[in-house]
């Protein structure tokens, strides 16, 4: 009898809690629609509305998979990835992908401007602003850096784009060292078909 009665405590105690949880449930989805439906609205409608058209447009275009041939054997010796993203406000590039020094370059608009931040596989993080607003030409330039102790640490400094056509671009990078440019690297890329 004894354990009789215990099971029957502990079924009554389950039903209880049960219960209870499904009022506490049933209370915050009221809440939740109460309060959601009482407050205004934080964000407009038009506030992240996708991105319009811009000087990022021609950076956009180059969403896809590039290869370079830095040697000329046929060989593909470099990849670069480009992907829009945020809502169509940036474009990222990872370059030497799959590598140990893959790194990443954020573009996106500031006003009028395109800027540009570098994640280095040097692990520094130059910003620069295009200087040159062109059509299809972009001439970005060290404005400022995070993880840069100073600006004479050697770094990158300019970064010039070209987009030749829908399948070419020419991107050339120079290092910056002790205040003066302290090499340059020129990446001649094709668009990775299918």
């Amino acid at each position: 009898m004894r354990n009789h009665t215990r099971a029957r405590q502990a079924a009554h105690l389950a039903l209880l809690g049960s219960i209870s949880l499904l009022a506490a449930l049933i209370g915050c989805a009221s809440n939740n629609a109460t309060s959601a439906a009482a407050q205004p609205a934080a964000e407009s409608k038009d506030e992240h509305a996708p991105a319009g058209p811009s000087a990022l447009d021609p950076i956009k275009a180059l969403a896809g998979t590039w290869e370079c041939d830095f040697d000329a054997d046929g060989k593909v010796d470099c990849v670069a990835e480009y992907k829009v993203s945020a809502n169509g406000y940036t474009v990222t590039e990872n370059l030497f992908v799959g590598t140990p020094h893959e790194m990443v370059t954020a573009f996106h608009m500031d006003g009028t401007s395109v800027m540009a931040t570098h994640y280095c596989a040097a692990g520094n993080q130059p910003r620069m602003r295009d200087r040159n607003p062109g059509k299809n030409s972009f001439m970005f330039e060290f404005v400022d850096a995070t993880n840069l102790k100073s600006p004479n640490d050697s770094h990158m400094h300019s970064l010039k784009m070209e987009i030749i056509d829908a399948d070419h671009l020419t991107n050339t990078w120079t290092n910056h060292k002790g205040g003066k440019p302290d090499g340059t690297l020129e990446i001649k890329f094709t668009r990775k078909k299918g």
